[in-house]
């Protein structure tokens, strides 16, 4: 849009065009090979980032997946109701907010190894998952509240801090006792715990815990 003559946009509001019109007929048609050449670098680009991190770090459940190689996973067995949900919330963690740090949360707790059927209502998560003996059962995550803060550099200017209840199989996860979690390891090791925070990633534009 920078390299458009601006000549031709105020010829055509001088002829009677409005803004809009100026836009859609003089604007956009000129700025269309830029468009279609920033749309085809920007695909091919993250094709090739997708492919270039499955390769080289795998896409093993709660330690090196994305949520690119989830989506993916989810639709290579047929899941589309999975990946559709991890689509959803790689749009809606683009946002450094309250609502995006929730997404972003629930992404987490999705991509576990082992988990299987998970639903979010609201604030409420449930699904099965890992004990962390061996075992499997029915988990509920109720998302108490989340804040977010100013963090120390350019690169990392925020700060998310999300504090949540556990139950399993209908009892109550004991609340985590200064930095020690009662929670499977499984889960820890992705970040997420009772007490947890995550900070935002200012070039990727996500949250990473």
């Amino acid at each position: 849009f920078e390299q458009v003559d601006r000549r031709y946009e105020q010829m055509a509001a001088t002829l009677g065009a409005g803004p809009l019109r100026v836009f859609m007929t003089v604007s956009l048609p000129l700025a269309g090979r830029g468009l279609m050449a920033g749309t085809l670098l920007a695909f091919s680009r993250a094709l090739g980032e997708f492919g270039a991190t499955v390769m080289v770090a795998g896409s093993i459940p709660g330690s090196t997946r994305t949520i690119a190689a989830g989506i993916y996973s989810y639709t290579e067995v047929g899941n589309d109701a999975a990946a559709a949900g991890l689509l959803l919330v790689s749009a809606c963690a683009a946002q450094a907010d309250e609502a995006g740090l929730k997404d972003s949360f629930s992404a987490q707790i999705a991509s576990v190894s082992g988990v299987e059927g998970f639903e979010r209502s609201g604030d409420e998560l449930t699904f099965r998952g890992p004990d962390g003996r061996g075992g499997t059962g029915a988990w509920l995550v109720q998302i108490e509240s989340v804040a977010i803060e100013p963090g120390n550099s350019e690169q990392q200017p925020y700060e998310g801090h999300v504090t949540s209840t556990w139950s399993f199989d209908g009892t109550p996860i004991d609340a985590a006792v200064g930095s020690m979690s009662f929670l499977p390891p499984v889960f820890l090791e992705t970040g997420v715990a009772e007490v947890c925070y995550a900070l935002w990633e200012a070039e990727a534009s996500h949250w990473g815990w």
